[in-house]
């Protein structure tokens, strides 16, 4: 999967006619010295980047609260999440996403740091992923068939039938302190090194 942005100079940005350059992410060193070339950023200058596509939408709504993008090493810790990224496949990415959420719940705040996001990137172990499970009831109706409340365990089945599956969806969700995408439910399962 290649990610491309857009890199404007700073020094050019009001300049009539001026459109800045295209990189494709992951990108080699020479590429991204390139990429600054074409948009004309003068050695050590400051520039902006862009969303260009083709990147996961979740990335960048969580970027876009930050304002734009730029500074001495933007670009290299955008090349580095791309790489990440890149090496990802479907289930990593809604992981990532359900990771990415969490971490915002958790600080309670709408921006997360391109820095933030290369490190749950490298702890997507951290973290399970139930595709499918979107709300409280299909969360419920998979708890109780597979015995993830012990509670359930310990009532007799006649009793097990009669509790709603909605509530015990929401029953589990705080207990994992987990968040629902649109594509599933992600939870923490493990609080080893990458929490802060």
């Amino acid at each position: 999967m290649l990610m491309r942005i857009d890199i404007y100079a700073d020094c050019h940005a009001d300049l009539r006619g001026y459109q800045g350059a295209v990189l494709e992410l992951p990108a080699t060193p020479y590429e991204i010295r390139d990429a600054l070339q074409r948009a004309r950023v003068p050695e050590g200058g400051g520039y902006t980047v862009e969303s260009a596509g083709d990147w996961p939408d979740f990335i960048w709504t969580a970027l876009s609260h930050t304002g734009t993008l730029s500074g001495e090493n933007a670009l290299e810790e955008l090349n580095l999440l791309a790489h990440a990224v890149s090496r990802m496949d479907e289930i990593q990415i809604r992981t990532f996403e359900g990771a990415a959420e969490l971490h915002l719940e958790e600080k309670g705040e709408k921006t997360v740091t391109v820095k933030e996001l290369i490190k749950l990137a490298f702890c997507l172990d951290d973290y399970e992923f139930h595709p499918g499970v979107t709300n409280d009831r299909i969360l419920g109706e998979a708890c109780m068939e597979g015995g993830m409340l012990a509670l359930l365990d310990s009532l007799p089945d006649q009793a097990a039938e009669l509790i709603d599956p909605a509530k015990a969806g929401k029953l589990l969700l705080q207990g994992d302190h987990g968040v629902f995408t649109s594509h599933g439910y992600v939870y923490r399962s493990s609080t080893a090194a990458c929490r802060e």
